[in-house]
């Protein structure tokens, strides 16, 4: 699995910057993009946003459309990463040093509609809009990097 689109969306509504390269923190997730801060509600649920580049062409080709995968405006695209219930949990490296948990399904909104009608449809079924994640261990990724799933538990040292 490799790292093949990276991107934050700086603020709301804002238009998408693709990057070559993403430093990710514990604190922040993506520097630089509008979600990620860890807060007290939302404890870090959805710092990285990671899309399967596989099901963005599955339902590119049922809407008979050919969208940028940065269109779902997820911060990570990894060329084929399995999505579905049994990821909650699983933990992803990116690169050398970036390791994430996935925390659940990242739901599309509304806003999918308007960026291409029946979008969020497509979307919806068998987690084809990604994954939420935790940041476990920061560091730069950058494109063309490994993606790898861990298997066993990343142990988190004593910071």
């Amino acid at each position: 699995m490799f790292v093949v689109g990276l991107a934050t969306v700086p603020y709301k509504r804002s238009p998408v910057n693709e990057m070559f390269h993403a430093d990710i923190t514990r604190e922040r997730g993506i520097v630089g993009n509008r979600h990620g801060q860890r807060t007290l509600l939302n404890q870090g649920r959805r710092q990285v946003t990671i899309i399967c580049g596989r099901l963005w062409e599955q339902v590119c080709a049922e809407l008979g459309v050919d969208l940028p995968w940065h269109t779902r405006r997820a911060n990570v695209c990894i060329d084929n990463i399995n999505c579905g219930p049994a990821s909650v949990g699983v933990q992803i490296r990116l690169g050398a040093d970036v390791v994430l948990e996935v925390t659940g399904e990242c739901d599309p909104c509304k806003r999918m509609n308007e960026l291409h009608p029946a979008l969020k449809d497509a979307l919806t079924p068998g987690w084809r809009g990604g994954l939420n994640c935790s940041v476990l261990v920061g560091g730069r990724v950058n494109l063309y990097d490994d993606a790898e799933i861990l298997w066993g538990r990343y142990k988190i040292k004593n910071e």
